[in-house]
């Protein structure tokens, strides 16, 4: 296992009442897997999917394998990362940010063998199925996290909770929800058919859509790449069907051809509760715009850090090593 240093700022953090967000109150952010975009949008459902909300055209994975692309939505980075290993990462990410503002989090996964105990590190589960891979959970490779067996079984459930947290009310404010290896179409989407995978989806999000425990809630229905098989040498745009719907997003039938990856979603996100910025990737792009017809500024856009590197959807992550600088971080604990 690789352990990667980064700086320990977390005692500059401290927590805050929770605020409603500026644009939504509750995200739900599903992953799926390794589909392009325009093997989606032959589907009639994902079809539906962007007649009721914002489909974003031009929304695209930052590279390819999958572990980066998870990382790079929940820390700003890939840390220059280019494979699925085993990976210990000592490093802050969203996560720390969300509970520095009281704002509540999980991950569900689906079949991840932990449980209010016992904190599950190892790469999947037994063969030869192996539903549940950790290359899909960017959460478990962060130190802070896998070496905390509290913190580790509160943010990280297996996605049966799900349906508890709904019957009690009780829905954290960021959830990030990975479907298994079948369901997420990594196994199961076979010569660009992607009827499972859009089946489970249909079947998994359209009770939520009308359930009270959801609302104001934008969804953020997505893949971390495209098909790498169409994609040789990283050289494509990377671009994945990705639809903003739920009760906060106020308008519908809305194509957006902004260019954005997984980095203008972390940076909504932390503008939406004012989280600060982690001070990568997320603090040179543009949030996400039109959840309800009006921009949504980034207030920890960094001018001149954008004006050294491209985020364009499919380009490489550009922010050296670790990315993240004492300034920035002085920074970011300073807006918290």
């Amino acid at each position: 296992m690789v352990r990667l240093a980064s700086l320990a700022v977390l005692s500059s953090l401290s927590g805050f009442a929770l605020a409603s967000g500026k644009w939504f109150d509750h995200v739900v952010t599903v992953f799926l897997e390794n589909t392009d975009f325009d093997q989606a949008k032959t589907q009639a459902y994902w079809q539906s999917l962007a007649a009721r909300g914002i489909l974003l055209t031009q929304y695209g994975g930052v590279t390819h394998p999958s572990l980066p692309n998870y990382l790079a939505v929940a820390a700003g980075t890939t840390f220059g990362i280019l494979d699925d290993a085993h990976y210990d990462i000592n490093a802050i990410h969203i996560g720390d940010f969300l509970e520095a503002k009281n704002v509540t989090w999980k991950t569900y996964q689906e079949d991840y063998p932990g449980d209010f105990t016992y904190c599950f590190v190892a790469d999947n589960t037994p063969a030869p199925l192996k539903l549940y891979r950790r290359k899909h959970n960017p959460f478990i490779s962060f130190s802070n996290v896998n070496t905390n067996t509290s913190r580790c079984t509160s943010h990280i459930v297996n996605s049966k909770d799900l349906d508890a947290d709904i019957a009690n009310n009780a829905i954290p404010d960021y959830s990030f929800y990975i479907p298994n290896m079948i369901n997420d179409g990594h196994d199961s989407n076979t010569l660009g058919n992607v009827s499972v995978m859009t089946n489970w989806l249909e079947n998994f999000l359209e009770p939520k859509l009308n359930n009270s425990a959801f609302s104001n809630t934008l969804f953020v229905i997505t893949f971390d790449e495209s098909d790498v098989s169409n994609d040789e040498g990283n050289k494509g745009t990377n671009y994945v069907y990705t639809v903003l719907i739920g009760s906060a997003v106020k308008v519908a039938n809305v194509a957006d051809a902004t260019q954005y990856t997984h980095f203008n979603l972390l940076a909504t996100i932390e503008a939406n509760w004012d989280l600060g910025s982690l001070g990568r990737n997320d603090s040179v792009v543009k949030n996400i715009i039109g959840l309800n017809g009006t921009a949504l500024p980034n207030p920890y856009y960094n001018e001149t850090l954008a004006s050294l590197q491209s985020t364009n959807a499919g380009a490489a992550n550009t922010v050296a090593s670790f990315g993240i600088t004492v300034l920035a971080v002085l920074a970011a604990a300073m807006l918290l």
